[in-house]
């Protein structure tokens, strides 16, 4: 039984001191032992290079203890040249004819992910699936077929890092040693163009030049409530006396529970009478492409989601909401809220909150001048 702290820096500090050549590390919830091998059996290698071997225990006390005195057996296999790969592959992975396809791993990793993650069959299939489906399905999953996925992407765009990150995630699963960050570039949504999104009185005018009814109650709706425009097919309101307040029963993050800005415009636009389009589709992303598609016949110069984008900085910077309660609303984190749609708040919006700011009696004063010595 190990002795001593149960931390990855204790147990590898003492594995460096006896000298065992092994190392315990951690991805995600679990351990692996990693080591200078002999080339797995059908990996195409021929040279002993370092690799990681998954222990299948997690990183928690009795797991480090287990790790550790699996560090020393190891250590204690390569020193004696015992070493084998049959001890620690299954009964497949040993034949090399019996190697597990890319498409296998891809199939066994979304059954895992899916029972670990809230994540829906829509998400999946768009934003996980369409990386995996460029991977050769019948080959056998290998670092340098996942790097040539990864380097046929534009280099420094959101592409490219997403599909680092897929890919590294679908490595890490199989236990393939392999860092992607080095090749995802450096994207950030930061740096991307800011949207040119509608001020409020062009919303407004635009709601009127629609002219069938209950595609003008998709975009008031829309604008009024900051909707994903998925949502707006699957809501109701709380109390039809007093709509303010819509329930959004089901959509990319669930039920939850939105507020008017402005409540004029749901009297105005007669919103609490529910028109939705005749649209149906097979998945959420189904549901915004039509609208999109119908914002385009009607020639409306901005997408449904930049109504869903001005109602973020109207929350922001108009009713001055605190974030927390601004990306509560619209069903996303803080996080969110702050690298994504603050970019967009223009500099007429910059110069009125500014100028409010001045404005106020209780504004900060600066110090009083000091007086010249003479």
């Amino acid at each position: 039984m190990a002795k001593g702290k149960l931390t990855l820096e204790a147990i590898n500090l003492r594995l460096k001191q006896g000298k065992t050549g092994v190392v315990v590390r951690q991805k995600g919830e679990r351990l692996y032992l990693r080591a200078t091998l002999p080339a797995k059996p059908g990996s195409g290698k021929i040279q002993p290079h370092q690799q990681d071997l998954a222990l299948k225990i997690y990183a928690n006390p009795a797991g480090l203890e287990r790790a550790e005195a699996e560090a020393h057996k190891l250590g204690g296999l390569l020193a004696c040249k015992e070493f084998e790969w049959g001890l620690y592959l299954s009964e497949g992975e040993n034949n090399p004819h019996q190697f597990t396809t890319v498409g296998q791993w891809v199939e066994k990793f979304k059954k895992h992910y899916l029972a670990t993650h809230e994540l829906s069959e829509d998400t999946w299939r768009y934003h996980w699936a369409s990386v995996y489906g460029r991977l050769p399905q019948d080959a056998k999953l290998s670092d340098s077929i996942l790097v040539a996925v990864a380097l046929n992407t534009k280099p420094n765009t959101r592409n490219r890092r997403q599909t680092c990150e897929k890919l590294q995630n679908l490595a890490n699963f199989v236990g393939i040693d392999l860092d992607l960050k080095q090749y995802s570039g450096n994207y950030s949504p930061a740096k991307t163009k800011p949207r040119d999104l509608p001020d409020d009185r062009t919303i407004s005018e635009w709601y009127k030049r629609i002219p069938t009814e209950t595609w003008r109650w998709f975009y008031g709706i829309t604008a009024t409530f900051g909707l994903r425009p998925h949502e707006a097919f699957f809501c109701v309101f709380e109390d039809e006396k007093n709509p303010r307040s819509l329930q959004v029963l089901e959509g990319k993050t669930g039920p939850r529970v939105v507020r008017a800005l402005y409540p004029e415009w749901v009297e105005e636009w007669g919103l609490h009478t529910i028109r939705k389009p005749n649209v149906s589709g097979q998945s959420y992303r189904d549901y915004g492409s039509k609208a999109c598609q119908q914002f385009k016949r009607y020639g409306i110069p901005f997408s449904p989601y930049d109504l869903r984008h001005a109602f973020a900085v109207r929350a922001s910077v108009v009713f001055e909401f605190p974030v927390a309660v601004a990306a509560n609303l619209m069903g996303h984190s803080p996080a969110v809220h702050w690298q994504t749609y603050n970019r967009w708040i223009s500099a007429e919006q910059h110069q009125r909150v500014y100028e409010k700011a001045m404005q106020k009696e209780n504004r900060p004063q600066p110090p009083a001048l000091v007086s010249q010595i003479p």
